[in-house]
């Protein structure tokens, strides 16, 4: 029996941009308001607002919803082309996907792409070489050098009508969906407009 050697071909390096912006600059400022507000409300809800049981399974339900617009939406549709979607639920995980505050399906999408191609390189986006905070939460408070990740193919989602839609209209959406829809569903329905703003919206994103 003869044993072949197959050698991985090997590629030039390129060279990284070097980025030149300070670190003021760098900051994702709005996500760093967003990442220190959202706890600090919440905190503020449990000391002064009680816990219903209603509010509580009602923002179990709902954190199911925004989730699964991520996982069968985000991720599977939409990312990875898994699987193939009638227009009616598309918009269900589109709406979905809003609720959970994850960044439009563009966004989301192709940096998902990104990082599968090049994990954990430095084309990575979240490259976990940089460290377990960076590649948790420290990504996102930083703005990125586009020039310093890798390129994935995104023109099925650029030519996606719903998938333009949502990123054109995501700040209004995010809003509406993860903050507006479950503070009013709490009061109206429930009885617990606090509780609702509170738990079933802060307290779940």
């Amino acid at each position: 029996m003869t044993f072949v050697t197959i050698e991985r071909p090997t590629y030039p390096k390129q060279k990284v941009p070097v980025d030149t912006r300070s670190l003021v600059q760098r900051l994702h400022w709005v996500h760093i308001v967003i990442l220190s507000l959202t706890p600090t409300l919440l905190l503020y809800g449990l000391l002064t607002t009680p816990i219903l049981s209603r509010t509580v399974f009602f923002t179990a339900v709902y954190y199911i919803f925004g989730g699964l617009g991520i996982t069968a939406g985000y991720h599977r549709l939409w990312a990875h082309c898994g699987y193939s979607a009638r227009y009616p639920l598309q918009v269900f995980l589109a709406i979905a996907g809003s609720a959970a505050v994850q960044g439009s399906i563009f966004w989301w999408s192709r940096d998902h792409r990104v990082h599968h191609r090049y994990t954990d390189t430095n084309k990575d986006p979240y490259n976990a070489k940089r460290g377990l905070i960076h590649s948790h939460i420290g990504w996102m408070l930083i703005k990125k050098d586009r020039r310093q990740l890798g390129y994935a193919d995104t023109s099925d989602l650029k030519s996606d009508p719903l998938v333009r839609w949502q990123h054109k209209y995501y700040p209004f959406l995010a809003l509406f969906m993860a903050i507006v829809v479950p503070t009013c569903i709490c009061g109206l329905l429930l009885g617990d407009w606090r509780g609702g703003f509170f738990y079933a919206s802060i307290g779940r994103i």
